[in-house]
C-alpha cells in the first residue's frame, strides 16, 4: 500500500473504531473503563448524637469513609456558642505526610476550621478519623454540629456526602427512677394477689375482688387506692319500632312512657350499694363518671357537685327516681292491665300494638339480653327482670305486680325472657349489635377521655354500628350530636355535650347506671405512686416517679393481665397498653388529676388554625405540632441512642397508617388527614378535611414510631401491615428487631408466657422527676401564663414544685394508705421513705425542700 496508503488505512480503522464505540454506547453498552461511577466519600460527625450533662467536657470526631486517593481537606464545623465552648482540636495522622495549614477555633462565631494537605502525591484511601474536637458544655439545650463548606482534594473525582451531628445538654439525669418488671405468668389473679401479699410482687395492677379488697385492708404491708374508670354501664333500650322476633308487634320500648316507667322501676342506689358493693359510681347520663363535670347538664342528673359527700336538694335532679307508683301509673295510662287475671300484664288492646294488642305479655315477653361473663352486669340484669316479673316460676309476685295500681286496673308481672338470654357476650353480640334483636341489653363500654363518643352511641348514621338504641327516631338529637362531633373548640364541645345529655335523659333513651370503681393494691414500701383519674396507678407518671423506699435501684415488679398483643398498631386493649404506655408515648398528655387539662409531652406546643378550602370553600383546620428536640430514640435490648424523634417520624407514622395499614384500629385517627407539611425537623403542619377540634386529639392518640430505625429493621416489609404479637412478627421479625422506643423505658427481655423486663431510658426527654412533684401541673412560660396553643409560635414551659404541691399534700394530711381504705389518702403525696403509707409533716418537708425547683423545660432553639 505504501506509506501513504498505510496512513489512510490507519485513520480509516480509527474512524471505524470510534463509529463502533458510538454505536455501542447508543445501544447501551459501556466499556468497563467508561462505566466506573464517581466515588462517594462520606464525611460525618461521630457520634452522630451526644447526650451530655451541663459542665461536662466531651469530644467528637470528624471522620471520612470510602476515601480514594485523599490528598487533603478543608472542613468547617459550626456549633451553638450559648451551649458549647470549643476547647481543642486534635488533628489525626490519617493523611500521610500531612501539612497543617489552618487549625482555628473561633468561639465567638461558634466555628471550627481545619485545613490539611499532603506532600504525598498518592494520597490515602479507606476510612479514618480526620480530626477530633473537644468541647465544654456550658448551657442547657440543644446544639447542631453543622459540617459546612466541606472540600476534599484527591487523585480522582468524587462526590461528597456530609452527615452532621448534634449535642443535647441535660441539667440532671433523665428518665424514670426505676426499671419495670411486668409479670403475667401467674395462673390466676388470685395467685398474683398472693404474690403481692408475700412480697414477690410490688404492684397488683388488676382490679381487686371484694375478697381481695378486704384482705388487702387487713395486711399491714399493703396499701390500696380506688379510681372510677372511664367506662359506661347501662341498660340499653332498643327504640326501633319492632324487633325481628316480633316483626308484626310494636316494640314497647318505642314508647317514651314505657321507657320512663322502667326507669322509675330501677333503684340505682340499691344497685351501687347492694349489687356492686361500692365497686361503682352512679351515673345518670351515658358519660363516664370522671367526665361528668363540664360535660353533663346538671339539671338532669343527681351528682355531688359540691364534693362534700352529701347530695344536696339542688343537686338531686335525676327525673326518674325510684318510684313504683309512678311506674304503674305510667303503664296504666297506656293501657297495661292484667285483664285475664293470670298474674301477668296484658298489652294494651289498641291497634297501634299490631299483633300484640290485648295479648298476654307471656306471648311476647320482653327480650332482655344479659351478659354472663361480667358478674356485675349479670346481677344487674337479674335485678331488672326481678323488678318486672319477680320469680319466673311464680305469677304476680314482682314489685311491679304488687305496687299500688290505679283504681280499675289489676297489677301483674311483665313477663321477660329471664334466663333465656343470659349468655356470654360473644353469643349476645350478633343478636344485639348485629341484628338489634333485643329489647334491653346490659351494656358496657370503655370510653375515651372526652365524650365525643356520644355521637357514635346515638347518631342515626351509626345505627347498627355503635348505635344500638335510637334508630332514626330522634332527628333533633342528631343535630345536637353533629354540633358535638364538629365542634371547633372544647368549649363548643362541652356545650353540645350538655345539650345532648339533657336530651337523652329527657327522652329516657337508655338507663345509665354506673362507672366501675376499681381498687388496686401495692406494697407499702413503694413510694411515688400516681393514681390517675379514670385510669388508676398504671400510667406514665407512676412509671416515671415510683421507686422502692428500701432499695431505689430495684425494679418495680408489676403483676398484670397476660397481654393479647404488644403491637401498638393493632391493639387498643387497656391491659396491653399498661405495658405499651412505657414504650410508646403520645404527643399530648393530660394532668393525672384533671382529665380536661392538656399538657405537653412529645409535642412541647401545638396550635389549631382555620383555613378556607379553595375547592369546597368550607372552613377546615390545620394543626401545627412543635416537637421537642430532645426525644431520644433508643434501641431495644441495648438502650443505645439512635437519634432524636422528629417531624419526619411523625409524618411517617401518619401516612403509613393512612396509606398502608388501613385495617388498623388506629385508622380512624388519621382518616381526616388531607396533607402534611414538614416546616423543619421539629415542626409539622397537618391539614384536615374538617374543622373539628377532635382532629387534634385523634392525632395526639397515635403511638409514635421512628421511621429510619424501622425502615432499616424490616426493609421492604415496611409497607406491609405489621401483623403479629409484636410489630411485623408474622413476617419473621422479633421485638428485638422492631421495638425501638422514645418512651420512658425500653425492653431488654420479653417472654410471651411469663413477662417482660423494661429498663429505664436515660435518653427520655424528661429529667428524672424532682421528688416533691405532686400535682404534676405544667406551667407555660408565656405572657400571662396562657396555654401555648393560645400564643403563636413555639412555646416553652416546665413543671414546678410550689404551693399547689403543698396544698395537695395538706388536703390528705394525716391520712393513711394501709388499713381501712380512706378515699382522702393521696398516694402521690406519700414521698418520705421513713414514714411509709402516711401523709405527714415529713412528706411536706420533702416537698418544701425542693420548693421553687423546676424540671421538664424543652431545649431552646439552636
Amino acid at each position: 500500500l505504501g506509506e501513504n496508503g498505510m496512513k489512510k488505512e490507519k485513520w480509516k480503522n480509527i474512524t471505524l473504531t470510534i463509529a463502533i464505540l458510538i454505536t455501542l454506547v447508543v445501544a447501551g453498552y459501556v466499556p468497563p473503563s467508561m462505566g466506573k461511577e464517581t466515588p462517594l466519600v462520606t464525611v460525618k460527625v461521630d457520634p452522630k448524637h451526644t447526650w451530655i450533662a451541663v459542665g461536662s467536657t466531651f469530644s467528637i470526631n470528624v471522620t471520612v469513609k470510602d476515601a480514594v486517593g485523599l490528598l487533603g481537606y478543608d472542613i468547617q464545623l459550626a456549633y451553638n456558642t450559648t451551649m458549647l465552648d470549643g476547647i481543642d482540636i486534635d488533628i489525626k495522622p490519617f493523611i500521610p505526610d500531612q501539612i497543617i495549614i489552618k487549625e482555628e477555633i473561633d468561639d465567638a462565631a461558634g466555628n471550627i476550621w481545619v485545613i490539611v494537605s499532603s506532600s504525598d502525591p498518592t494520597g490515602v484511601s479507606g476510612n479514618g478519623t480526620l480530626f477530633a474536637v473537644t468541647f465544654n458544655c456550658t448551657g442547657l439545650g440543644y446544639s447542631l454540629l453543622d459540617l459546612h463548606d466541606v472540600e476534599l482534594s484527591a487523585t480522582v473525582p468524587y462526590d461528597i456526602e456530609v452527615k452532621d451531628g448534634d449535642v443535647l445538654q441535660a441539667l440532671r439525669p433523665h428518665g424514670p427512677r426505676s426499671d419495670l418488671e411486668f409479670i403475667w405468668g401467674y395462673f390466676s389473679p388470685d395467685e398474683a394477689f398472693s404474690a403481692l401479699l408475700n412480697g414477690d410482687v410490688d404492684i397488683f395492677s388488676m382490679g381487686l375482688t371484694k375478697e381481695q379488697f378486704e384482705a388487702a385492708q387487713e395486711n399491714p404491708d399493703v396499701q390500696v387506692a380506688a379510681f372510677t374508670k372511664n367506662e359506661v354501664s347501662k341498660f340499653a333500650t332498643n327504640t326501633n319500632e319492632t324487633i325481628s322476633d316480633y316483626p308484626h308487634s310494636l316494640n314497647p320500648l318505642r314508647l317514651y312512657k314505657v321507657r320512663r316507667a322502667i326507669a322509675h322501676l330501677i333503684d340505682k342506689d340499691f344497685i351501687i350499694t347492694e349489687i356492686l358493693k361500692g365497686f361503682g359510681a352512679r351515673i345518670d347520663a351515658p358519660v363516664a363518671y370522671p367526665q361528668t363535670e363540664g360535660w353533663v347538664d346538671p339539671s338532669v342528673v343527681t351528682y355531688d357537685w359540691n364534693h362534700n359527700g352529701i347530695i344536696e336538694p339542688e343537686e338531686d335532679n335525676y327525673p326518674y327516681k325510684y318510684d313504683l307508683n309512678t311506674t304503674v301509673q305510667l303503664l296504666a295510662s297506656i293501657g297495661f292491665n292484667d285483664t285475664d287475671g293470670n298474674g301477668y300484664l296484658n298489652y294494651p288492646d289498641d291497634p297501634m300494638w299490631m299483633d300484640a294488642a290485648g295479648k298476654d305479655t307471656t306471648e311476647m315477653p320482653l327480650k332482655i339480653c344479659i351478659t354472663s361473663d361480667d358478674p356485675w352486669r349479670l346481677m344487674a340484669g337479674r335485678y331488672l327482670y326481678h323488678q318486672l316479673e319477680g320469680d319466673p316460676a311464680v305469677a304476680g309476685d314482682s314489685p311491679l305486680a304488687t305496687a299500688n295500681w290505679p283504681e280499675g286496673f289489676v297489677g301483674g308481672d311483665w313477663d321477660t325472657t329471664d334466663e333465656t338470654y343470659v349468655k356470654d357476650r360473644s353469643v349476645l353480640s350478633p343478636i344485639v349489635f348485629g341484628d338489634r334483636n333485643y329489647h334491653i341489653y346490659t351494656y358496657r363500654d370503655f370510653v375515651p377521655r372526652f365524650p365525643y363518643y356520644l355521637y357514635f352511641m346515638f347518631h342515626s348514621d351509626y345505627w347498627g354500628k355503635g348505635n344500638i338504641e335510637t334508630d332514626y327516631n330522634f332527628p333533633d338529637l342528631d343535630s345536637i350530636l353533629e354540633k358535638l362531633i364538629e365542634a371547633q373548640s372544647i368549649e363548643e364541645a362541652q356545650e353540645a355535650s350538655k345539650n345532648a345529655t339533657r336530651y337523652i335523659i329527657g327522652k329516657c333513651i337508655g338507663i345509665s347506671l354506673w362507672s366501675y370503681t376499681g381498687y388496686q393494691a401495692w406494697r407499702k414500701e413503694i413510694v411515688g405512686i400516681v393514681n390517675m383519674v379514670g385510669y388508676g396507678i398504671n400510667n406514665q407518671y407512676t412509671y416515671l416517679n415510683a421507686f422502692h423506699a428500701n432499695d431505689p435501684s430495684a425494679p418495680l415488679r408489676i403483676a398484670v393481665e397476660r397481654p393479647s398483643s404488644l403491637n401498638p398498631i393493632y391493639t387498643v386493649k387497656r391491659a396491653d397498653w399498661k405495658i405499651l404506655d412505657a414504650v410508646y408515648p403520645r404527643l399530648i398528655a393530660f394532668n393525672p388529676y384533671n382529665l380536661a387539662v392538656d399538657q405537653p409531652w412529645v409535642a412541647q406546643d401545638w396550635e389549631v388554625n382555620k383555613r378556607r378550602d379553595t375547592i369546597s370553600n368550607n372552613e377546615k383546620i390545620v394543626v401545627t405540632f412543635y416537637l421537642r428536640k430532645d426525644v431520644g430514640i433508643v434501641a431495644p435490648v441495648s438502650g443505645e441512642l439512635m437519634g432524636f424523634y422528629n417531624a419526619y417520624d411523625l409524618n411517617f407514622t401518619i401516612w403509613q397508617i393512612k396509606n398502608h395499614w388501613e385495617d388498623s384500629p388506629l385508622y380512624p385517627l388519621v382518616k381526616n388527614v388531607n396533607a402534611t407539611e414538614i416546616v423543619n425537623d421539629y415542626t409539622i403542619k397537618i391539614y384536615f378535611n374538617s374543622s373539628s377540634i377532635w382532629n387534634l386529639y385523634k392525632i395526639a392518640e397515635l403511638p409514635l414510631l421512628p421511621e429510619d430505625e424501622l425502615q432499616k429493621a424490616v426493609g421492604s416489609f415496611i409497607d406491609y401491615p405489621p401483623y403479629g404479637f409484636y410489630l411485623w412478627e408474622d413476617y419473621g421479625f422479633s421485638w428485638e428487631d422492631t421495638m425501638y422506643t422514645i418512651g420512658s423505658h425500653y425492653p431488654t427481655s420479653i417472654d410471651k408466657t411469663l413477662g417482660a423486663h423494661l429498663k429505664g431510658n436515660r435518653f427520655f426527654f424528661l429529667e428524672t422527676p424532682i421528688l416533691g412533684e405532686v400535682d404534676w401541673r405544667w406551667y407555660w412560660d408565656t405572657p400571662g401564663g396562657v396555654p401555648g396553643w393560645e400564643n403563636p409560635g413555639r412555646d416553652y414551659g416546665y413543671y414546678k414544685i410550689d404551693i399547689l404541691d403543698v396544698i395537695f399534700a395538706a388536703a390528705a394530711y394525716c391520712t393513711r394508705g394501709d388499713g381501712i381504705y380512706n378515699p382522702v389518702y393521696m398516694p402521690g403525696a406519700d414521698l418520705d421513705t421513713t414514714d411509709l403509707c402516711h401523709i405527714g409533716i415529713l412528706d411536706v418537708l420533702v416537698i418544701t425542700s425542693h420548693y421553687g425547683e423546676t424540671f421538664g423545660r424543652p431545649p431552646p432553639d439552636p
